[in-house]
């Protein structure tokens, strides 16, 4: 389980702004409830140096974080762990944030040459904890997805992941 000192949570709590991550202690209930969430923990040889948290859906897997630790971006690991986590994963479907500046556009092409597709499909989140102002993040699917795909999983992310109601 993870701790607040733990190196993995410090690379969750590094790579994600507070609007964007729960807090540790809600990690607990999710993992004994939802038979579906994963936590990996990505390694290169005996170094912990990323994560994986996804949900594994007969439908379809949705990435719902995935980080490497900052002082080892940009060396080919990220896109090691990705498309070796696409070839176990047919249809997969993350969330972006929208184009509008170089860190967002160098993602989404991250992403793209790793086989997602920008579906332009969004909606807006309401944040994992309270009191955060909500935001917009789009779809990034394998393969490319319809609207009503994509409307189906918004409406998975809100009734299982958020436990929200649609805003």
């Amino acid at each position: 389980m993870l701790k607040r000192d733990d190196e993995i949570w410090q690379i969750y709590e590094s790579s994600f702004p507070a609007c964007e991550r729960r807090k540790v202690e809600a990690y607990g209930p999710i993992c004994e409830a939802e038979p579906s969430f994963k936590m990996d923990v990505l390694r290169e040889g005996e170094l912990r140096v990323g994560l994986m948290f996804h949900w594994d859906r007969e439908a379809f897997s949705y990435l719902e974080h995935f980080a490497v630790r900052s002082d080892i971006r940009n060396r080919g690991l990220g896109g090691k762990f990705l498309d070796a986590y696409l070839s176990e994963h047919a249809r997969v479907v993350l969330e972006v944030d929208a184009p509008k500046d170089e860190i967002s556009r160098r993602r989404i092409g991250f992403y793209e040459r790793h086989g997602l597709t920008f579906s332009g499909i969004h909606f807006t989140h309401p944040g994992y904890e309270a009191g955060v102002k909500p935001y917009t993040l789009y779809l990034m699917t394998r393969p490319a997805w319809t609207a009503s795909e994509g409307e189906a999983f918004i409406d998975f992310l809100f009734r299982r992941v958020l436990k929200k109601a649609r805003i």
